[in-house]
Formats: C-alpha cells, sequence, structure tokens
C-alpha cells in the first residue's frame, strides 16, 4: 500500500521514502508562485526558449546553463533550484555515428524523388 508522500507499508516493516521535488518542478513553483509570470514572460525574461522551459518543467534534465540562467534571475543559489546538481553532474549520452540533419533530409528527398524503382 503506498500513497503521495513516499510511505509504502509491508507486513512487519514500515518503509519511508522522501520525493524531492524534481529541478522543473521547483522552477514552476517559483515561476507561478514567486514571480507570478506566464511560462512565455518569465522564458522571455530569463532568456530562454518557451518550449526549452516548458519542457524542463515537465520533467527533462535541464542544462546547466538554463539552471544558471533561471537562478541568477530568480536571485537564488544555484543549489536551491537544483540541490542535487542533477544539471551539473549527468552528462547527456553522445550519439555515436550521428548523421548531420541536413545529410538525413537530403537522402529522403532523392529517394521520395526516385522515379527509377
Amino acid at each position: 500500500m503506498s500513497d503521495q508522500l513516499g510511505i509504502s507499508l509491508a507486513s512487519d516493516d514500515v518503509h519511508l521514502s522522501v520525493r524531492t521535488p524534481s529541478v522543473g518542478a521547483r522552477v514552476r513553483a517559483a515561476r507561478t508562485k514567486d514571480v507570478r509570470m506566464t511560462l512565455n514572460q518569465f522564458a522571455a525574461a530569463v532568456g530562454v526558449s518557451t518550449c526549452s522551459l516548458s519542457v524542463l518543467e515537465n520533467g527533462a534534465r535541464p542544462s546547466k546553463e538554463t539552471v544558471e540562467k533561471i537562478a541568477a534571475f530568480l536571485g537564488r543559489p544555484v543549489h536551491e533550484l537544483d540541490p542535487e546538481a542533477w544539471a551539473f553532474d549527468r552528462q547527456a549520452p553522445r550519439r555515436v555515428n550521428a548523421v548531420p540533419r541536413s545529410a538525413q533530409h537530403a537522402s529522403v528527398g532523392a529517394r521520395a524523388f526516385d522515379t527509377s524503382r
């Protein structure tokens, strides 16, 4: 049996796990409760795209630069938004054998117009 607080009961043991808010949840709370700005207003004020901010608030791993910009705008230390240093410690996996987008589109376009088939 479990509830939203992270408490789970087993037959003989009680396990308590505390869920800390994500970076995105902390940013959304600051944006909506502290500075009372819309997503568009906040993104423009911070200097990030609305799409990037929305994705961050919905759970994506933010970049180090984005967290720094948001913290600076809010006048808070970075560790307050990202106490586990998630954006700083974890690197995005690198794509191996990545093909540039222009080459991908060029090959798709060429196949679409190939009349020899």
